[in-house]
């Protein structure tokens, strides 16, 4: 009771305890939502690289989340996919790493967003990935995916 009483008195070491508690709350959410999806998530990315990487516009927006649907036009997918069509097939994506911070962010924005980032990769050469997936009805879609420029391999 002391310490309340204390605390009152003391507003920015209450402000600093609540603080610490959201961002503890925050934490713990991120683990749950790690826990619950990453298996899927992981999968999702693997396959979703490897039909993408056909380079087809088409292909692309098919898994792409209704927002960014609408948000993307076939001129930007084409230009997209044909920035990245010189580095061929899908191979592999190493140091894949779950952003908690994406998903910490999701619980203000009401929906299940996913963050991950790794290198990828393909035939010809790598990128680094930046991917934002959405979780809606158990089933993932592209909500953002960002390739850096591409590093093609030399002969």
């Amino acid at each position: 009771m002391n310490l309340l009483n204390e605390l009152r008195h003391k507003p920015l070491h209450l402000a600093m305890l609540v603080v610490l508690a959201i961002a503890a709350a925050l934490y713990l959410y991120s683990m749950q939502i790690e826990k619950r999806y990453d298996d899927g998530a992981r999968n999702y990315l693997q396959r979703t690289l490897a039909d993408v990487s056909n380079w087809q516009p088409q292909t692309l927006r098919r898994h792409l989340a209704p927002a960014a649907q609408q948000a993307v036009s076939e001129e930007q997918l084409t230009a997209l996919v044909q920035r990245y069509a010189t580095l061929g097939a899908y191979r592999r994506i190493d140091d894949l790493r779950f952003a908690r911070l994406t998903a910490a962010l999701s619980l203000l924005k009401g929906d299940t967003l996913l963050g991950y980032s790794g290198t990828v990769h393909f035939e010809q050469g790598s990128a680094h990935l930046s991917a934002m997936l959405q979780v809606e009805s158990g089933q993932y879609h592209l909500y953002n995916f960002n390739l850096s420029t591409p590093q093609t391999s030399t002969p």
